[in-house]
């Protein structure tokens, strides 16, 4: 190993054997000299370890080590561990690096003046065609000039670290590391990093390329309590440092990027994504939040009435039976809404017949809507609702519809199909129309 290395390329390494000698073949070429490469094998059951193996054989400057299966975070920390560069970098092993100046330009801008943090233009390979991403894009033009300085407070970001270099030093002093999460230990690491940072510079250059494909996109769907636990450390980060943008991001990859993932895996889970929710929930600061309030936010509208284990018990057989209906509702929210639905057909007046689980959402949300709730139809006169509530035998005044929120319809239209007087929908039937429209708008 060199005395001195300008900069260490951490690449962890899980059964990656069709990607990875297209992705060291990458990283040997940079013209970035003396370099170091560590590649962690965590663990793989493929090929991975004889690739390693030959690799390191060919070129003194990889050195290759093996850990029992913990994780990428845990790998790339072990790499942190193990590096003698002035600066650092990491490498998905399928993945690749593009420029082969890029980590040398990087690095010469960061000695010149005197920064810790250095980031780059990134693209990703969809069935093998590069694509440009607009990260960093709109700050400067390729060739226009060496690099750009930018504030972390202007900026905030949260994804991507993989497109920077860091100072080795300001990592190791600071104590910055992944979290041993399986999922969504990327965004902490950076965003500790880039606080620490304050300022950090862009350089021109195509540095990174990563692979999305249908397996990269699946992975999303693991590990969604480390997930969250990323995102509560992020929602942490914020507050303590009163980072506005990347507050409302996080609020954001909680309700819309991984709303529906954490709707179909969290009853599968113990209640351990419920308690996360709440956690989450509880960081939130809704003032900052663009003014929203928490009814109008999904999935942690799910939490909100969950004061207690006795509520959420005795209605999880309801919620384990239903949740595919509440991501339907959940999509819905991304394009046409159940008010559009309602105001196609005129309907301006309605009563919702049953306030379980759904008919109490459904209510909150039309709240907040031009359609009026007349009153809600319910065997129980106690609720907690601003409307009057009648039993099925009353009286039922005029409203141009009623809505059925029960999933179990069959068997109230069976004992009521002669009373229904004014039109009547079914809540599970608009969701499965509103899912319907959006798939076939994305699919125009």
């Amino acid at each position: 190993m060199a005395a001195y290395t300008k900069i260490s390329i951490i690449i962890p390494i899980y059964n990656a054997e069709e990607y990875l000698k297209h992705c060291l073949d990458s990283a040997i070429s940079q013209t970035i000299s003396p370099k170091e490469i560590i590649c962690i094998d965590d663990g793989s059951v493929d090929r991975s370890g004889a690739i390693l193996k030959e690799y390191a054989e060919k070129y003194d400057y990889i050195h290759c080590y093996t850990q029992e299966n913990q994780g990428a975070g845990a790998a790339r920390n072990y790499g942190l561990q193990l590096a003698q560069g002035e600066y650092v970098a990491f490498l998905d092993a399928d993945d690749i690096y593009l420029d082969m100046d890029a980590l040398e330009k990087m690095y010469t801008v960061c000695i010149r003046d005197c920064v810790k943090v250095c980031g780059s233009f990134l693209s990703k390979s969809v069935n093998g065609q590069i694509i440009s991403l607009p990260l960093h894009r709109n700050s400067l033009k390729k060739g226009e000039q060496d690099k750009v300085l930018l504030q972390y407070r202007d900026y905030q970001c949260d994804y991507y670290y993989i497109s920077y270099i860091y100072s080795r030093k300001m990592l190791m002093d600071n104590n910055i590391s992944f979290p041993s999460y399986r999922r969504y230990q990327d965004p902490p690491f950076f965003v500790k990093a880039m606080i620490e940072a304050e300022k950090f510079c862009v350089v021109p250059v195509e540095l990174y390329c990563y692979r999305e494909d249908e397996a990269s996109l699946n992975r999303k769907k693991t590990y969604i309590a480390d997930a969250l636990r990323g995102m509560i450390d992020n929602l942490s980060a914020a507050k303590d440092n009163d980072l506005k943008i990347l507050h409302n991001m996080t609020v954001d990859r909680i309700n819309k990027e991984y709303y529906e993932t954490i709707v179909e895996k969290a009853f599968d889970n113990d209640f351990e994504v419920f308690d996360l929710l709440r956690k989450a929930d509880s960081m939130i600061d809704w003032k900052w939040y663009n003014g929203k309030t928490k009814d109008e936010l999904l999935p942690l509208t799910i939490i909100k009435n969950m004061q207690d284990s006795k509520w959420f018990t005795n209605r999880l057989s309801e919620i384990q039976e239903s949740h595919h209906v509440l991501t339907m509702w959940l999509k819905s929210y991304l394009g046409k809404t159940i008010e559009n639905y309602l105001n196609d057909r005129n309907i301006n007046r309605i009563a919702i017949y049953g306030y379980g689980f759904f008919g109490e959402m459904l209510y909150k949300y039309l709240q907040k809507t031009q359609i009026n709730v007349d009153y809600i139809i319910d065997k129980r006169k106690e609720l907690d609702a601003d409307v009057k509530v009648v039993e099925p035998q009353s009286e039922w005044q005029p409203v141009d519809a009623i809505l059925i929120s029960p999933l179990a319809y069959n068997s109230i239209f069976d004992e009521w199909r002669d009373k229904f007087i004014y039109p009547t929908y079914i809540l599970k039937n608009i969701l499965m129309e509103l899912a319907e429209d959006q798939e076939n708008r994305k699919e125009r």
